[in-house]
This record gives structure tokens, sequence and C-alpha cells, in this order.
């Protein structure tokens, strides 16, 4: 069983500066941001909940302001999303760093930890997975977790 709260998610990419004398500079320019506190009674298009997740009004679960998304989940199985991106409103190009950043608050602590990671099923269906943030703690743990990760051709199909 999992439970964890996600409020103001932006996500951002990254791109090298070419002018730049003796080393590399990257520039950040943010593609998308989302003040999900605010937010009634659905998500924005770029968003969609997956089968874990929903929006939370209660006051015991939400991080800030009216609304939180809670991802939870009782049965047997593991990585069951509970937030995705839409890709025909908010696409990820391939060959690009994307960065994306949110606040949690941890309802149930977990057994082992939840992992947030890109991911592709057309590239997880060939083994082909980035590597994720982790975020572990006890019961009522809040935090704000950044994770950034080049993105490749296969796996954003």
């Amino acid at each position: 069983m999992f439970f964890v709260l996600v409020s103001c998610a932006s996500w951002t990419t990254a791109q090298s500066v070419s002018n730049a004398p003796s080393r590399w500079q990257a520039q950040y320019t943010q593609i998308y941001s989302d003040d999900i506190e605010t937010i009634a009674p659905a998500l924005t298009p770029a968003l969609s909940l997956g089968p874990a997740g929903a929006l939370t009004s209660n006051p015991a679960e939400v991080i800030a302001g009216n609304e939180s998304i809670k991802g939870s989940y009782s049965g047997s199985g593991s990585s069951l999303p509970f937030l995705q991106t839409n890709s025909s409103v908010l696409p990820l190009a391939p060959n690009h760093t994307y960065t994306v950043k949110f606040q949690y608050k941890i309802l149930t602590a977990p057994s082992t930890f939840f992992l947030v990671q890109f991911l592709s099923f057309v590239a997880a269906s060939q083994n082909n997975f980035l590597s994720g943030a982790t975020i572990m703690g006890e019961t009522g743990t809040t935090g704000t977790t950044t994770l950034t990760a080049p993105l490749e051709t296969i796996q954003i199909t």
C-alpha cells in the first residue's frame, strides 16, 4: 500500500549554449508549470491521472491550497502510475534533458521507497529504463524532489 501527494509540478528542458567560451553552460527553459493546489475540479489538459491517482481535498491530505494529487494503491503489484503527461499537449522531444520538480507529503510510509521517473511504455517493453529519484520517509514526511534526466529517442516513443 502506498500513499503520496504531489503539489506544484513543473517541467523544464536544458539546452546547451553554443557561444560559451571555454566551458559549457546550460540554459533552462520552463516548458510547463501547474499550481495543482488551486485546480478544481480537474487537472489541466497537460496532465492525466493514472490508475493509482486521484485528486484529494481532504484537509489532512492536502499539501497546500484546495487540492493535491494523491497516489494510492493497496494491491499486490508495483510501479502503478498515478500521474502522467499528455504527449499531445506537453510533448517531450528526444535528445533533450528534462527536469520535473514537485512537493510531496507521505501519508503512509512505504515498505521500501517511492520512485519518480520519466517512463515510456514503449521503451519499458524493450527493457529501457531511466534512473529515477527515490522518495523515502516516515508517515508525515514532507519535502521537494527534483528529477533531471536526458531522454533519448527510444525513451519517449
